[in-house]
């Protein structure tokens, strides 16, 4: 016990730690300069570098700090650093105020506009809101708050996602209704065509994997394999074109095939052209289709197909000028060919390849 005290008396360096930390406090501070100043007035022969490396060797403070220290007690007070205040995340009352089922319910309401295809704009939300019985009556800014609270951000819209129709093909859909209604009180075989795509090499892209084969050294050493390799590629696209209805189910015989184009783009409606849609329309379709029945085919290029070339920018401009006159569209002298263009491209006639001994197929919208 004796040898344990003399042993802490008799070895300071036990104790002794150099500081590794930039934060002092006002009092470290203070004892440093102090300790300076002390060591100054006892080794007045020193000069201030010397003077630095023993106040460090004292106080376990590098040089530089300590010159940092005297600097900012001959300028003045020391002031040490004001300690950061600690960032307290607040719960917003409005959540707390009001229960899961009243947020729920709120984005009910946004959402149902949604699927309305309405604008979920502030005054219409609150309408709504307000409106409800069931659910508290909100002020714009309250409800705003809170909508931001619970994950609605104020953003602009994105192409993909509620999108407001336009008046146009709200009337043609009412239009289309209308004719396939009088149709079906005729009693007449409503078909309906459509096509789709698949790749020739289509397969499965996830399987499972044996992670425990490193390499394949690895696998040779333990008899196996390294896995299953992805194709290549996807293939050629196939274009599947079919017809069928809700009467008589696929119509037999109608299902055909064939090999797109190579080079085609990525929309597989280009490999389909309007001379091979009328050779399986007239050859596999029509055929095997009740009389007086109802075509419903999808407002795509390729049923449609001009009756004349259209004049190009490549085309002349006489060309084009004695096009307008066997046409009976009025010209003058002074248009440009720009202009010209955009009167011929209204002359053209386009028309569903169809054959004309067939009536009664309405595109739908």
């Amino acid at each position: 016990m004796a040898s344990s005290s003399a042993s802490s008396t008799t070895s300071p360096a036990r104790i002794f730690s150099k500081l590794r930390t930039s934060k002092l406090s006002k009092h470290a501070e203070q004892v440093i300069a102090n300790v300076y100043a002390r060591t100054r007035m006892r080794f007045p022969e020193k000069s201030v570098r010397e003077v630095l490396s023993v106040v460090s060797e004292d106080t376990g403070i590098s040089p530089r700090t300590v010159a940092k220290l005297k600097g900012e007690r001959l300028q003045g007070l020391l002031v040490s650093p004001k300690k950061r205040a600690r960032e307290v995340k607040i719960s917003s009352s409005r959540t707390v105020k009001h229960d899961s089922l009243t947020i729920h319910a709120i984005r009910l309401k946004v959402h149902s506009m949604y699927a309305k295809r309405e604008i979920p704009t502030l005054d219409s939300v609150i309408r709504a809101v307000n409106e409800d019985d069931d659910l508290p009556n909100f002020t714009k800014t309250t409800l705003c708050r809170l909508m931001k609270d619970i994950g609605f951000t104020f953003a602009k819209r994105k192409r993909n996602l509620a999108l407001i129709e336009r008046s146009d093909i709200i009337a043609r859909r009412r239009r289309y209704l209308r004719v396939i209604k009088k149709f079906r009180g005729q009693g007449r075989c409503i078909i309906y065509l459509d096509e789709t795509w698949v790749n020739a090499g289509h397969t499965k892209e996830y399987v499972w994997q044996d992670t425990t084969v490193k390499s394949s050294q690895d696998a040779f050493l333990k008899g196996l394999t390294t896995g299953l390799a992805a194709p290549s590629g996807k293939g050629a696209r196939l274009i599947l074109v079919h017809a069928g209805s809700s009467a008589t189910g696929f119509i037999e015989g109608a299902a055909d095939y064939f090999r797109a184009k190579k080079g085609g783009s990525a929309d597989y409606h280009s490999d389909m052209d309007g001379r091979y849609f009328e050779e399986w329309f007239t050859d596999k379709l029509l055929p095997n289709i009740p009389p007086n029945s109802v075509i419903v085919m999808d407002n795509v290029p390729y049923p449609s197909v001009a009756l004349e070339k259209a004049s190009t920018k490549s085309t002349r401009k006489a060309d084009i000028q004695l096009w307008l006159t066997k046409k009976g569209v009025p010209w003058s002298e002074d248009m440009v060919r720009a202009e010209l263009l955009e009167l011929s491209q209204k002359g053209v006639d386009t028309q569903y390849c169809v054959p004309h001994r067939h009536s009664g197929g309405y595109p739908r919208p």
